[in-house]
C-alpha cells in the first residue's frame, strides 16, 4: 500500500509540468506563387509562429532558411533539408496549379496567386 500512497505525487507532478507549459500558438504557412512576373522569385513560403517569421524559402534561393536566431539551433541539419524538400516539391505543385487554373480561365498573363495553410493552434 506504500506503492500507492507514494504515486498521487507523482501524478500531481506531471500535471504540473504539464500546465506550467500549457498554451495557444499559432503556426501558418504562407505560400505565393507565381507567374510571369518580373523581378520576383516563381515560388515563395514562409512559415510564421505566433505573429514571427520563423524560416523563409524561395524558387531562386532553393534552401529553407531560418529567419529566426533562436530556430537556427533549436532543430538539426535534417531539419532543413527535409523542408527544403518539401518546399521544392511544394513550388513544383503549386506550378503545375497555376499553369492548370490560367487554362481553365483562358488566361495567357500570369497573375499571382496566394495561398494560405489553416492555422494550427496548441
Amino acid at each position: 500500500m506504500e506503492t500507492n500512497a507514494k504515486m498521487p505525487p507523482v501524478v500531481l507532478l506531471l500535471l504540473g509540468a504539464h500546465l506550467a507549459y500549457a498554451g495557444m500558438h499559432s503556426h501558418t504557412v504562407i505560400y505565393t506563387a507565381t507567374k510571369g512576373l518580373p523581378d520576383f522569385p516563381e515560388f515563395v513560403a514562409a512559415t510564421v509562429v505566433d505573429g514571427t517569421q520563423v524560416n523563409y524559402y524561395d524558387s531562386e534561393i532553393k534552401e529553407v532558411i531560418p529567419r529566426q536566431d533562436w530556430v537556427r539551433g533549436a532543430v538539426d541539419e535534417q531539419f532543413w533539408q527535409r523542408n527544403t524538400q518539401i518546399r521544392s516539391s511544394m513550388h513544383q505543385a503549386f506550378k503545375n496549379n497555376i499553369n492548370v487554373a490560367m487554362k481553365r480561365f483562358n488566361q495567357t498573363e500570369g497573375k499571382i496567386l496566394i495561398f494560405e495553410s489553416p492555422k494550427f493552434s496548441n
